[in-house]
């Protein structure tokens, strides 16, 4: 977010949670490698999703930053110097740019659904005083993919429904993961 020319978007920050939550289950998949057998592959598996969490952390931000520029661009000048046809050129890039803006966050939503998941499976086999770290990173890979699954659906308020749906899905599986250790703890 350094260096950026607009302040932090929800999809930076979503990613950002996500790649934490990837980093604090690798972490307790490499303190567990004694206790567990696999560990070292739950382990890289993880790694992998922390370098995906930021690589959509980027590109989410570099398309929300071309989305506010259609935006902004969109009602420039005063209403007798834009004629019908350069508001419709401008509405049509502002459609593609918001559309645009959507792709990130279901990739993060599906992303984050995956950590959830993989730390769902480290809390269940990692060491026992590990466990409690593996759950709060399921938590908080599901609300990356809840926050990110609400980016999408805002991006596609009008138009196409099926990725805002997916989004949901993914967002729910999250939380499906997150309920699992929560119920263990209980």
């Amino acid at each position: 977010m350094a260096g950026s020319e607009l302040s932090p978007s929800g999809v930076v920050v979503a990613a950002q949670v996500a790649e934490m939550a990837a980093s604090l289950a690798s972490a307790v998949a490499d303190r567990s490698r004694e206790a567990w057998e696999e560990a070292g592959g739950a382990c890289a598996q993880a790694q992998a999703l922390v370098r995906r969490s930021r690589e959509l952390g980027r590109r989410g931000a570099d398309a929300y930053v071309l989305a506010r520029r259609a935006l902004d661009s969109r009602d420039v000048g005063p209403p007798l110097e834009v004629t019908p046809q350069d508001q419709s050129r401008r509405d049509w890039r502002l459609g593609v740019a918001v559309e645009h803006a959507a792709d990130a966050p279901l990739e993060l939503a599906a992303t984050a659904a995956d950590i959830a998941k993989l730390a769902e499976v480290i809390a269940t086999r990692a060491a026992d005083d590990m466990r409690a770290d593996a759950a709060v990173a399921v938590m908080l890979a599901a609300a990356a993919a809840r926050a990110a699954a609400r980016l999408v659906q805002i991006n596609l308020a009008v138009g196409v429904k099926q990725p805002a749906e997916l989004a949901r899905h993914y967002a729910e599986a999250a939380a499906a993961s997150a309920a699992s250790v929560e119920s263990v703890d209980a």
